[in-house]
């Protein structure tokens, strides 16, 4: 527990089982080794495997997934919704996909060295991100407003060379 400060745990496989508590401080999870993938949502054996049930144990202003060092992050949990937090941030030095889930988030924050591919039918609010080398797409549920806006010290939605692709019902730019 700390009243606000970063809580980082670093390590290539995880099982919380117990309260992690940063308050209104960050959260950062990662792996030890550069380049070990990451799955957010299920157990994966070879990679550093998140569950729903695991990061609903995390309490934070903001949690983080990944660093620039990081290989790939797929999505994997249908739904993802953070109980303890309403921002979600994945850092890659990868790509970020979504093979099986989804994310349900209030703000979200996709940081990538490669392509970022989120078109299942997400929920977010408000969505961030950045990739150096690549495209960056992302589906919104029907019926829901996206705003392109600041998300864990990023603002907008940028890519060098890349596409940018959103698809949404309503779409608000700040």
């Amino acid at each position: 527990t700390s009243t606000g400060g970063t809580i980082t745990l670093t390590a290539d496989d995880m099982a919380i089982d117990q309260f992690i508590n940063s308050a209104a401080g960050m959260t950062i999870l990662d792996t030890t080794t550069a380049g070990r993938n990451i799955d957010v949502g299920t157990d994966t054996g070879g990679e550093l495997g998140l569950t729903e049930a695991e990061l609903d144990l995390v309490t934070a202003g903001v949690v983080r997934i990944g660093n620039t060092l990081s290989g790939n992050i797929d999505i994997t949990q249908a739904g993802l919704d953070l109980d303890n937090t309403t921002v979600l941030t994945l850092i890659t030095g990868d790509t970020v996909t979504e093979t099986t889930g989804t994310i349900f988030e209030t703000n979200l924050r996709v940081s990538a060295a490669s392509t970022v591919t989120l078109t299942s039918d997400n929920s977010v609010t408000t969505l961030a991100g950045e990739v150096t080398a690549g495209d960056f797409s992302f589906t919104e549920l029907a019926a829901t407003s996206l705003t392109i806006g600041t998300v864990d010290t990023v603002t907008g939605l940028t890519t060098t060379n890349g596409n940018i692709t959103v698809t949404t019902d309503e779409l608000e730019i700040f």
